[in-house]
């Protein structure tokens, strides 16, 4: 393995245009698919900027400031082993300076995620992005560096960046490149629990089994962190739940000796298993065969507002063999419990609702924990039936009351504003709103024993009853889920801002049993639906908006009872 160590100014690392330039006219950095996205916050984005500011202000200070980054050659591309994240924000601070990134049309950087790589093209060639795309954090970190520099002279301050220093380090071997990864970092910054991980497989692999072998670790090990992210997962959050799914851990600080104790030389198993465990979670949530397997609809769901702990007992789910049925329908128990358990924590961090009862889900949390160990751990169906039981009886003995879960469920809104806890709550509505859709659903249409939808119909659209556009504010009721029904797109899409009453006949044109629910008496079930308090659809109108919030809170409660007895 050869090894090469230079410094290079930040303009002559990305630049392409003088004869000290790292890429020239030919070469190119790039990210592999493996590597994690970025992910630096406000936090971060504020320390890297002060850094700089201070620097400019005083130039008698060191320019050689901006550490080591760890580059890996591959004929015309330079792969980026380790400094991801800072140049990555360097770009960005460097297109907020108004600098010209590319040169004769080509970015200095690649990334190999194609979405990640379009966002990251538009912001270099200051071309708009979506809705979707402005919530990426490179537009969010292009944005904060903007507004932080509306005041000061930016040219002089990219002038300034452009002469500071970065040592680069370039290797010619990939397998070498992560055993260096290791060594650099166990001397500088603290590596995590996982990536010491990483660094123990790739240097015990190599030193037991031969260089032939470390190729196959890092293959694995970047098709592992592959899919995790393709089931919303990094890696080290994936490896961290894996692992208390089946081995006890009481800090996740002892992660790395647990694994050295737990998995003393055959690595490459150890990868096999764990991916193994990803992958069938990617086939369950993908649930593309063409046939419906049940769980893909709740497990995607799921993986959207799970805690760590609920994680670990899904992860127990997969890798036990027992019966399919059952697994579809605790799932479907875990999802909606962790929906309860999501909306409690929202409205306990950014609510103002004062709940009757002070909710600790320390004893879920451990209750989550008994069960995966005790179904890892299950030689039969007997034991595996009793674990399930007592974690479905602990579920019940933790609901919120009815009337706290009442309170809770019918201020829920969905408003489209692009505020990230009212996109929280729009999360959180839509599913509520989808599950009771599918709850009612009976697809057999009454010729046979009810079976409930279990995926979301490709048609489904949120529809509010009484318009939005009489909203006065993202509090006001019109935005509730009282106020939510599901509806066909094609029949949602043509209603345009009209009145309630001027909407009845579209809605009888729909096939689902919630617009029906909405439109006739005789089909509202529960005992908040009925009496004298109940409303004439062509009526219906703020008024209405929280009492059929109640008894939606009533059903989606009544149901989860049913669902644990």
């Amino acid at each position: 393995m050869n090894i090469n160590i230079e410094k290079y100014t930040v303009e002559n690392l990305f630049g392409r245009n003088t004869d000290d330039s790292l890429l020239g006219k030919k070469y190119i950095l790039a990210i592999p698919r493996f590597q994690r996205v970025y992910s630096w916050q406000d936090e971060h984005w504020a320390m890297f900027l002060e850094d700089v500011l201070r620097s400019w202000k005083k130039r008698d200070l060191n320019t050689d400031f901006w550490g080591s980054i760890l580059l890996c050659k591959k004929d015309n591309i330079y792969e980026i082993v380790d400094g991801q994240q800072r140049l990555m924000t360097l770009l960005l601070l460097q297109i907020s300076l108004g600098a010209k990134i590319e040169v004769d049309g080509k970015s200095p950087l690649l990334l190999s995620d194609n979405e990640q790589n379009e966002i990251f093209m538009k912001l270099v060639e200051r071309k708009h992005l979506t809705s979707t795309q402005k919530r990426n954090n490179m537009f969010r970190a292009k944005q904060y560096f903007d507004n932080k520099l509306k005041n000061q002279d930016k040219q002089s301050i990219l002038n300034f960046l452009n002469t500071t220093i970065i040592s680069v380090i370039i290797v010619d071997d990939e397998v070498e490149s992560n055993l260096l990864f290791g060594r650099l970092n166990t001397r500088g910054l603290k590596l995590n629990q996982v990536d010491l991980i990483k660094y123990w497989i790739f240097s015990q692999v190599e030193k037991n089994a031969g260089k032939q072998n470390n190729d196959i670790a890092l293959q694995k090990w970047g098709s592992l962190q592959e899919v995790s992210s393709s089931i919303n997962f990094s890696i080290e959050r994936f490896i961290t739940i894996w692992w208390k799914s089946h081995y006890h851990l009481s800090n996740n600080d002892l992660l790395f000796e647990s694994f050295k104790n737990k998995v003393p030389n055959d690595y490459i198993n150890f990868l096999d298993i764990v991916l193994d465990t990803a992958s069938k979670i990617n086939v369950l949530k993908k649930n593309n065969d063409g046939n419906d397997n049940g769980i893909g609809r709740n497990l995607k769901w799921f993986l959207k507002f799970a805690d760590d702990s609920s994680l670990v007992a899904l992860l127990s789910i997969v890798d036990t063999t027992f019966s399919n049925i059952s697994k579809k329908k605790l799932i479907e128990i875990l999802t909606v419990y962790e929906f309860i358990r999501a909306l409690i924590t929202y409205n306990n961090e950014h609510g103002i609702t004062i709940l009757k009862s002070e909710f600790d889900f320390e004893i879920m949390n451990m209750s989550f924990m008994n069960f995966s160990m005790s179904l890892i751990n299950s030689s039969n169906e007997t034991s595996i039936n009793q674990a399930i039981d007592t974690l479905k009886k602990n579920m019940l003995d933790n609901l919120p009351s009815s009337e706290d879960f009442e309170t809770l469920f019918t201020n829920l809104r969905h408003c489209d504003k692009k505020d990230p806890l009212l996109q929280q709550e729009k999360m959180l509505s839509t599913y509520a709103i989808y599950t009771l859709a599918n709850w009612l659903d009976d697809l057999t249409k009454g010729i046979g024993l009810t079976v409930e939808r279990t995926s979301d119909d490709d048609e489904y659209s949120i529809e509010h009853i009484v318009p939005k556009s009489s909203a006065v504010n993202e509090n006001s009721d019109e935005y509730k889920i009282g106020n939510l029904i599901v509806l066909e797109k094609t029949i949602n899409n043509s209603l345009g801002d009209i009145s309630v009453r001027e909407k009845i006949s579209s809605y009888k044109q729909s096939s689902y049993t919630q617009v029906k629910q909405f439109l006739y008496k005789t089909l509202r079930r529960t005992s908040k639906w009925g009496g004298v308090n109940t409303w004439i659809a062509t009526e219906f109108n703020t008024q209405n908006i929280n009492l059929r919030g109640e008894a939606l809170a009533q059903e989606f409660y009544e149901h989860m009872n049913e669902l644990l007895k």
